[in-house]
């Protein structure tokens, strides 16, 4: 009995040693591809201000007469599959890294050309921990402070689960009913995916 229990351990002991060499040979064979992208956007549409996302439909006015606005909208990557490229596409499986330049932006206009301010905005991403808080800016001008990290945890999101849920909400003075238009400008971009040598 004693025999046959060694017996069983030497071979459960062999066969921890021939999967852990497996691994580390897999490990070696694996080599780091970078897919640059220059620059392209993300734009979420059709964001009507007054709209709140509650469920009475109200619109509401508010105290400073600012009109709120919140929306909701996936991105998925078929809608950037033409920006990505091919090579993207073919390595999505293996990327494990995003990295995106500072001087990416997020922008908020008005389709009319109307309105001056944004306030309170804030753009979340579901399955995102962090998120992109703005006080308050100018509409229509690009902001970037604090952009990249975000950007890049959304990217990383919509390559790994092939789409992501995104809101935006805030204030404005564009007038209640108008569009806005909220647009991503990601730059420098790099996809590092990691691939079994050839």
């Amino acid at each position: 009995m004693k025999r046959q229990a060694s017996n069983l351990k030497n071979q459960i002991m062999l066969l921890a040693c021939i999967f852990a060499l497996c691994s580390c040979e897999e490990v070696k064979d694996k080599v780091t591809v970078t897919i640059p992208i220059d620059s392209f956007s993300i734009q979420l549409d059709d964001i009507t201000v007054g709209a709140t996302g509650s469920k009475s439909g109200v619109i509401v006015r508010l105290a400073d007469e600012l009109n709120s606005f919140q929306a909701s909208q996936v991105i998925n990557m078929a809608m950037l599959s033409s920006e990505l490229g091919a090579e993207a596409e073919k390595y999505q499986s293996k990327i494990e890294k995003v990295e995106i330049g500072s001087t990416s932006s997020i922008t908020v206009i008005s389709t009319d050309g109307s309105g001056t301010v944004v306030k309170d905005f804030l753009m979340e991403a579901t399955g995102v921990n962090n998120s992109l808080a703005v006080e308050q800016y100018n509409l229509g001008d690009a902001y970037s402070e604090n952009v990249e990290e975000f950007a890049a945890q959304v990217l990383m999101k919509l390559i790994t689960s092939g789409s992501v849920p995104l809101t935006v909400s805030g204030k404005t003075d564009v007038i209640s009913g108008k569009k806005l238009k909220v647009t991503i400008t990601l730059n420098e971009v790099s996809l590092i995916a990691k691939v079994l040598k050839d």
